[in-house]
């Protein structure tokens, strides 16, 4: 996954400090969502979308549209990263790293009516096994 430099005027930094509760201003912190989502959705079309479908709607694997179960960002996480060999899902564990599995959890969180926020690289490190 891409490193993320967002470059962003300084006043426009400090004033969205002060009126914001995060330390990024809101135009900030929605170029990162922004870029989380596309990177997420790419890696979606690459990894997910034969067994989820290009809809979220399910197929050889089960829907991500409307499911409430991608309201636990670590629950996901886990589910990435060990796969699910009853259900035919493989693990990515040693296919895709925290960054990406933190993109493409943030894409299904928040598609197909989905609206769960991001996932966070430092929730997937919680869930990685440790060797």
């Amino acid at each position: 996954m891409k490193p993320y430099l967002i470059v962003v005027p300084l006043g426009a930094l400090i004033a969205g400090a002060i009126t914001a509760s995060s330390s990024l201003s809101v135009s900030a912190q929605d170029t990162i969502n922004a870029l989380l989502m596309a990177d997420g959705g790419e890696i979606y079309e690459d990894n997910c979308v034969g067994c989820h479908g290009s809809d979220g709607g399910g197929g050889a694997g089960p829907p991500l549209a409307g499911a409430a179960i991608l309201s636990s960002g670590r629950a996901i996480a886990a589910q990435i990263l060990n796969g699910n060999e009853e259900h035919g899902m493989p693990p990515f564990l040693d296919v895709l790293d925290n960054d990406e599995i933190a993109a493409v959890g943030t894409y299904i969180r928040n598609s197909w009516g989905n609206a769960f926020g991001i996932m966070a690289a430092e929730t997937v490190a919680t869930q990685r096994p440790t060797e």
